[in-house]
């Protein structure tokens, strides 16, 4: 027998308070999916008021006479009628209130999509450069391309490098640019897939007076940079076994051509952050000698949340771990897995920009037996990113180093645009 609920569903759904929001991407460079996961639903909405009234002035259940519960005075069928009101009441509540949540976080957009994930991180990472013969974590927001989008980008990083020991033998002095090219597609509203073809140039630069006279400024640490030579590219780092890899070519090669997925799971709402799992896989290519590349396919598995805080503000952590397959360098032991995180603190200062704080932190590439190499790494850039025309965004941004200064880029800048359609 059809139930009340079933007989007053279709007028209920018809009393709707307010109109259903549409189904939109957030204004921005990307056109990015902000619903239609297979984990999303928006049957319930906190709108549905009437459907809840409907439901619990319904009349009660009915027990057929041929029913086990039937017969006496059907006390089971009266309490199930006593019951049915509360106990379903409840259940709508909390599938309205999960469900709805998101569209609260939702006030004041333009096109009624979902805010927990603001404009993102800028596409920064380790550009250490030593850091190029491997795959490296990206940090990135928890956006996917809607269904049938593509988006090509081009990222510069210009980045100086400087460390040194007396007493433990090694040299990195030189500055790197990643030029690197990319394309995505959304395949599914859901699912994003893309690549990354980055190229590295090796230089001495000119970025050491700069860097030099603004420690002076502040009375900080040279760190023995008046030892070397101004603007010049050397590495030189000494093994466990007391031999010496030494690079000193300048030039530029193919890096780690890399292969990309993002699945997004959950636009998230009001408590809960939107979820994205990616997996980036890097293929043999670039030249182990040049330190841009490795003859093995590395991996990385990592875990991306974006979450908006209050107003124009909005927090992204993510990380995950990193695997390589033929991290030695020559007779120089490296580690085979690298674990990541990032935290970016968001302000969109307006529609169209936003001003991004951020902090990456690396566990250590080298192996014991090489000093301050093998330490933790930190990094952290204060860039911003802005959309000047319609599905087309510029950022940019500046790189500095803490806590540890040998094994991570001292000064850097990056830029970069990106453009969807």
């Amino acid at each position: 027998m059809t139930s009340a609920f079933h007989q007053l569903l279709p007028g209920a759904l018809a009393l709707r308070t307010g109109p259903r929001r549409p189904l939109a991407h957030r204004p921005g460079a990307w056109g990015r999916r902000l619903r239609g996961s297979p984990l999303r639903s928006r049957r319930f909405r906190s709108a549905d008021g009437a459907l809840l009234a409907a439901c619990l002035s319904a009349r009660p259940l009915e027990i057929a006479s041929s029913s086990p519960l039937a017969g006496g005075q059907n006390r089971l069928g009266n309490w199930a009628a006593w019951l049915r009101g509360p106990v379903l009441g409840a259940v709508l509540t909390i599938l309205m209130a999960a469900n709805g949540a998101a569209d609260d976080g939702a006030q004041g957009s333009p096109d009624g999509a979902y805010l927990n994930y603001g404009r993102g991180p800028l596409p920064v990472k380790d550009n250490f450069v030593m850091s190029h013969r491997s795959l490296q974590y990206t940090q990135e927001g928890a956006k996917v391309l809607d269904r049938g989008r593509w988006e090509g980008g081009l990222t510069i990083h210009w980045s100086n490098s400087f460390g040194t020991r007396r007493t433990q033998f090694f040299v990195v002095d030189g500055e790197t640019i990643a030029i690197t090219p990319s394309l995505s597609y959304g395949v599914n509203d859901w699912l994003e897939v893309g690549i990354d073809v980055p190229t590295v140039v090796r230089t001495g630069g000119a970025m050491d007076g700069f860097i030099e006279a603004f420690h002076s400024m502040w009375a900080y640490s040279n760190m023995d940079r008046d030892r070397f030579e101004e603007d010049d590219f050397d590495v030189r780092i000494t093994g466990s076994d007391g031999r010496v890899f030494r690079e000193d070519d300048t030039g530029y090669d193919l890096g780690k051509i890399t292969l990309k997925a993002r699945a997004n799971l959950t636009d998230g709402g009001n408590l809960i952050p939107a979820v994205t799992l990616g997996l980036d896989v890097a293929l043999p290519t670039g030249s182990r000698d040049e330190l841009s590349g490795s003859d093995g396919v590395d991996a990385g598995f990592y875990l991306y949340l974006s979450k908006r805080v209050v107003a124009d503000f909005y927090l992204h952590v993510n990380g995950g771990a990193t695997v390589w397959s033929d991290p030695d360098l020559d007779h120089i032991d490296m580690e085979n897995v690298r674990a990541n995180v990032g935290i970016a603190f968001e302000w969109a200062c307006s529609d169209a920009t936003s001003i991004v704080a951020q902090l990456l932190y690396h566990t250590a590439q080298f192996a014991e037996g090489t000093g301050n190499l093998q330490e933790l790494s930190f990094t952290y850039l204060l860039g911003v990113k802005t959309e000047p025309w319609k599905d087309v965004e510029f950022h940019f941004g500046v790189v500095e180093n803490e806590l540890k200064y040998d094994n991570s880029a001292d000064f850097g800048v990056q830029g970069g645009v990106s453009f969807g359609w």
